[in-house]
């Protein structure tokens, strides 16, 4: 029996869906809680929040688009010329087939002196995580407030993005000394679980050893560390400690 496709989601589920993930996307800072309407008094929301409901009356107005950055990817640039030792602003140096996404990048470099295609190069250097999808979603929020001129919001979405992308190569510099210090550890550890091996098959023959002398009649009332003793005189302190003497 065929298997029945899964009704396709209108536009207003989109929508909702949406405003779902962006509830779990959204940071730093912690989202609304799930029921928490919009509405609410805005002078008792903390920044992030502000910011969360602003978005999301936004998409439910139609006015900021549903961006999906897993169908969305970023734009293919391309150094052409001189790049950045020409005359042009840094981001004319960059070209892609989006006349779109070329305009956007230069109205940035002219607004802000900050090199979108640079940013987007690097973006897709570090893979599928979700850091990048963040990133690319207050990307596209950066565009809404281009278009709307809202001059705080812009300057708000690139201080994120930047200091977001400086904490990304900082746990990228420190990666590599992180392994290196595992690599210098590991001899270490394997001694470590060797010598407790070890100590464990000595604890089973000292055991063994044990019962046999308390087996004999010239033993049989000695005490742990009598036995211990006999066992081992350098450790006897060590191996009277796993020693129980059987009951009478």
């Amino acid at each position: 029996m065929a298997k029945r496709k899964a009704p396709k989601p209108t536009p207003e589920q989109e929508r909702e869906t949406a405003i779902q993930s962006l509830r779990e996307l959204l940071r730093p800072g912690a989202p609304l809680p799930p029921g928490t309407p919009v509405e609410r008094s805005r002078h008792k929301m903390t920044p992030q929040e502000h910011e969360l409901a602003e978005v999301i009356d936004g998409i439910k107005s139609g006015r900021l688009k549903v961006f999906n950055p897993h169908k969305d990817p970023l734009p293919a640039w391309k150094i052409q010329g001189n790049g950045w030792g020409s005359q042009n602003p840094p981001s004319a140096g960059y070209v892609c087939d989006d006349p779109g996404e070329q305009t956007f990048a230069v109205m940035v470099m002219i607004r802000t002196g900050w090199s979108l295609p640079d940013f987007d190069l690097w973006l897709d250097s570090i893979g599928q995580c979700g850091a990048r999808v963040e990133l690319m979603i207050r990307r596209e929020w950066l565009r809404t407030a281009m278009q709307e001129n809202d001059e705080n919001a812009i300057y708000r979405h690139l201080e994120w993005m930047q200091n977001r992308r400086r904490g990304i190569e900082r746990e990228q510099a420190l990666l590599p000394m992180a392994q290196t210090g595992a690599k210098v550890r590991k001899p270490f550890d394997d001694a470590n679980k060797k010598r407790k091996r070890q100590a464990g098959d000595n604890v089973g023959a000292w055991k063994a050893r044990a019962a046999k002398l308390w087996a004999m009649p010239r033993h049989r009332g000695k005490s742990a560390s009598d036995i211990a003793r006999l066992i081992d005189p350098a450790r006897w302190n060590t191996i009277r400690r796993h020693l129980r003497r059987p009951s009478k």
